[in-house]
């Protein structure tokens, strides 16, 4: 008893390698084409021995922005009182938000990340009008602006 698939000629068959080698001629020049385009990128930073501090290092004081639903803002640093913004006819107020945060610069001068906590209700243009006040040029502006548990409910 044994199967015969097409002609039997002696046990062997043949493969059909066209479609192979179509695939391997139209992959070569896309990955030789795809080689250009990446880069790699490094950022060179002093990096301190194992187990010590780097000297440009300094402890920072951390900071919370807290924005409620209804626009209302709350800076607290640690350490430091906390410090309300009321909302001004439904929006933030952006001029007393601009001066305390300037004011808390000048305050906290260690504070260079301020941690956004918005509330889940706030539209998101909304937070990136405030990152964009918190994280702009000039006096009284923050290096970084970072999001804090966006999971937990704000005060």
């Amino acid at each position: 008893m044994s199967a015969s698939f097409g002609n039997d000629d002696g046990g062997t068959f043949h493969i059909n390698l066209a479609p192979m080698l179509d695939i391997i001629v139209s992959i070569i020049p896309m990955l030789l084409l795809s080689v250009v385009f990446v880069q790699m990128a490094s950022i060179d930073t002093p990096v301190a021995a194992a187990g010590t501090k780097s000297s440009s290092q300094t402890p920072e004081q951390k900071a919370k922005l807290y924005v409620t639903g209804d626009r209302s803002v709350e800076i607290q640093v640690e350490g430091a009182a906390k410090v309300t913004i009321p909302a001004k006819a439904g929006a933030v107020d952006w001029m007393a938000l601009a001066s305390a945060l300037q004011k808390n610069r000048e305050q906290n001068p260690k504070v260079a990340r301020l941690e956004l906590l918005p509330a889940k209700e706030l539209p998101i243009q909304t937070v990136v009008e405030i990152m964009d006040h918190v994280q702009g040029t000039g006096e009284g502006k923050y290096e970084a602006v970072g999001f804090g548990n966006l999971t937990g409910d704000v005060k």
